[in-house]
């Protein structure tokens, strides 16, 4: 049968960044569905973030817009409906209607960000510190253009660390993500520092097919720590 029990699915993060908002009165919640994902989306226009929960893999994330300037904003499309045969969506800045197709990599035009933080990395339960010789990510690479910065072919990843336990963060360095074609690549980033609590953090962008499946660490006790 049919029940009306409500279950929790927010997170104690959730709970405190929302709480952080000057105001959630003015929250605004639509649903769509993509390939079988039902979504839940949340607008806080006075707060101007967005965020999604899938509710099949019950994981939340956080949807956004990036401007010319590079200022996050929350996410363009708004209010969404399915006519047609195609999922369609209001931008809320210019009340331009978009279809959202996830074979589109743009935000009409404008490169969409992809960040990605990682739980703190740790020694052991005493905290001993501990050497990171090497980080790799697992992700989708050679499906973007050539074109990518200064001294880079093809679309960029930026690895970030944070050995303070996430208080700050520095950029280690830009790694490729492989121009067309370069299916194996691996960005890879060697000789990460040495903490007690180390945070790594991802960053890319390019009009490209994307996939991020897992990161994998070389680590060791620091010297003196055995």
């Amino acid at each position: 049968g049919i029940t009306n029990q409500a279950s929790k699915i927010s997170t104690h993060a959730i709970e405190h960044e929302w709480l952080s908002y000057p105001t959630v009165a003015d929250c605004i919640c639509t649903t769509y569905q993509i390939r079988g994902h039902n979504f839940i989306e949340w607008h806080f226009p006075t707060a101007d973030r967005t965020w999604v929960y899938d509710g099949i893999s019950q994981e939340w994330h956080e949807k956004a817009h990036y401007d010319i300037n590079g200022v996050q904003h929350r996410s363009l499309d708004l209010f969404k409906a399915y006519a047609y045969g195609l999922k369609l969506a209001i931008d809320w800045t210019s009340g331009q209607l978009y279809q959202i197709d996830e074979n589109a990599y743009t935000d009409a035009g404008q490169a969409i960000v992809y960040r990605r933080g990682f739980p703190h990395m740790l020694n052991n339960q005493n905290f001993d510190p501990f050497t990171v010789w090497r980080i790799m990510a697992d992700m989708e690479c050679g499906t973007g253009t050539n074109t990518g910065p200064t001294g880079i072919s093809g679309p960029s990843v930026i690895l970030r660390l944070s050995h303070d336990r996430g208080f700050t963060f520095t950029t280690h360095s830009i790694q490729n993500l492989g121009v067309p074609g370069r299916f194996n690549t691996k960005p890879t980033w060697n000789r990460c520092g040495m903490a007690y609590d180390m945070v790594p953090e991802l960053q890319w962008e390019g009009p490209m097919r994307t996939a991020l499946n897992g990161v994998f660490a070389d680590i060791e006790d620091a010297p003196g720590y055995e």
